[in-house]
């Protein structure tokens, strides 16, 4: 490692290209996503509405909705994972550039050639992405890198738990509402079945799937934030910085979790100022803590990601 803080590296221009083409990758996951989730959606509202109002077409309407459970999983989920696995890739080659750290091919395969980053990442703009870590330059390399990876950890940490809450309980929400609709219309169960249950079934298992991966996420990065504080507890004990093999043990781990699907963007907007603040105070408080041995004389001001 040479020395160069992270939070330096990852505005030069390379670092940033690598950063458009991950961003761009992951949102083209997410459209991938959202056509999914939402031709489900619109297969269990309207679908439900047309076999309540005309029961004849209720047979049709099922045969509809498990007809797109095949298609999402056969033909749209394995798209969404080529995008992020290309996403992850494209990170991981930002964070080794940012951080110094060297590539692992056995665990995240080849490195991506030139042409794939700059294609990957054509139509994305730099916006958000300035700052992507936070400024940890009073701390000496590489604990700032460790710093940098424990705010990622726990950054998509919080919101994977929060998103997972949300989609769980909107489903129950749903299931009940559902419940009630058939016992007011007098449905017998399989009536029910096919007006509302089979209808509403494609979005409920994409959600579902979609909640347990963010929930095993949140597991994953529990247990990566209790390593991470073990080693900062260590470094803190001893005087003496993490070794760069611990970092790129850890950055591992981070890379497994990307690979699984991420919050969408419209609940990153809506969480990131709180969790932005968040990040920059703990950095300070960590950064403060540290002993002397691991911390640069200069105090740097924190800017915003």
């Amino acid at each position: 490692m040479t020395g160069i803080s992270p939070f330096v590296r990852q505005n030069e221009p390379d670092a940033l290209t690598v950063a458009r083409a991950f961003r761009r990758r992951y949102t083209v996951a997410g459209r991938w996503r959202s056509v999914r989730v939402g031709t489900g959606f619109v297969i269990g509202t309207i679908g439900v509405l047309i076999a309540l109002l005309k029961p004849s077409t209720a047979d049709y309407i099922s045969a509809v909705a498990a007809g797109w459970i095949v298609i999402s999983r056969i033909v749209l989920e394995p798209n969404e994972s080529r995008e992020r696995r290309y996403g992850a890739t494209a990170q991981e080659l930002f964070d080794t550039k940012v951080f110094d750290l060297p590539w692992s091919r056995s665990v995240t395969g080849a490195k991506p050639a030139h042409e794939d980053i700059l294609n990957w990442g054509r139509k994305q703009t730099e916006e958000e992405l300035h700052n992507w870590y936070p400024d940890t330059r009073p701390a000496r390399h590489p604990a700032d890198v460790m710093l940098c990876q424990r705010a990622t950890i726990t950054w998509a940490r919080q919101d994977h738990n929060l998103y997972a809450l949300i989609l769980r309980w909107g489903v129950g929400v749903a299931f009940a509402a559902t419940v009630v609709l058939g016992v007011a219309l007098n449905l017998t169960l399989g009536e029910y079945l096919l007006r509302l249950g089979v209808p509403v079934l494609p979005a409920g298992l994409d959600v579902l799937d979609i909640a347990a991966d963010s929930s095993a996420l949140t597991a994953k990065k529990v247990q990566l934030e209790a390593e991470v504080d073990a080693s900062l507890t260590e470094c803190r004990s001893t005087g003496e910085p993490p070794t760069p093999r611990a970092c790129r043990e850890l950055q591992n781990g981070i890379y497994w979790t990307r690979l699984r699907p991420g919050v969408p963007n419209w609940m990153y907007r809506i969480t990131r100022r709180g969790r932005q603040q968040n990040m920059e105070e703990a950095v300070r408080a960590d950064v403060e803590s540290l002993p002397p041995s691991l911390r640069n004389d200069p105090r740097f001001p924190s800017t915003d990601r």
